[in-house]
This record gives structure tokens, sequence and C-alpha cells, in this order.
């Protein structure tokens, strides 16, 4: 799935990898502001890197403001387990050091 979902791992790690890293040791949903402020990209940017990311992401709307996170607490393991992650190519292995605990569903 994550194959046909990035078929050019490059762009992934330039566009998506620090964004999925992001939601990966988050303790909970987080505020769009939050994410324009951690990555210092406007809001359009911001939206074009989410797209592919919405098969893997719980996205609730609010009046004015949205939150994102990880659809399931396995995604985030999966995502940044290192077996997995160079198989796949997912998240960077220094984005495990980040946090021991996956997202908290």
């Amino acid at each position: 799935m994550f194959d046909r979902q990035f078929p050019d791992i490059e762009d992934f790690h330039r566009n998506h990898a620090t964004l999925l890293s992001i939601l990966c040791v988050a303790q909970g949903p987080l505020p769009e502001p939050i994410l324009l402020s951690a990555l210092d990209i406007p809001a359009p940017e911001l939206e074009a890197r989410l797209k592919p990311l919405r098969v893997f992401l719980e996205v609730r709307s609010s009046v004015g403001s949205k939150t994102y996170t990880l659809f399931h607490r396995t995604i985030a393991e999966w995502l940044m387990d290192r077996q997995a992650s160079e198989h796949t190519g997912a998240i960077p292995a220094k984005a495990t050091m980040h946090s021991s605990q996956p997202c908290a569903h």
C-alpha cells in the first residue's frame, strides 16, 4: 500500500516524511496551526502535503479549524519500525529517536 501511495521515495522524504514523523510522535490530534508552525509552511502547501496522506489520517473539523492524527496507532508503529522502514523507506531511522511512544489513541 505504501509503495503505491508514494512511488517516488525522494518526493516522499522531501515532502511527507517530516509531516508523518510529527504525526507519529504526537500524543493526540494536532491542530492545523501547530503543523503549519512545525513545518514552517503556508496553509496551501500543508494541504498539498496532506493530500496523499489522507488514507492514513483521521481529520476532524470544527468551527474554522482542523485536527490531524493517524487513524490507528498501529500505523505509527509500522512506520516507526526500523525493519519495516528499511523495507518501505517510510520514516527515516532518525525519526524513531524523537519518541519511544507511538501515537496515543
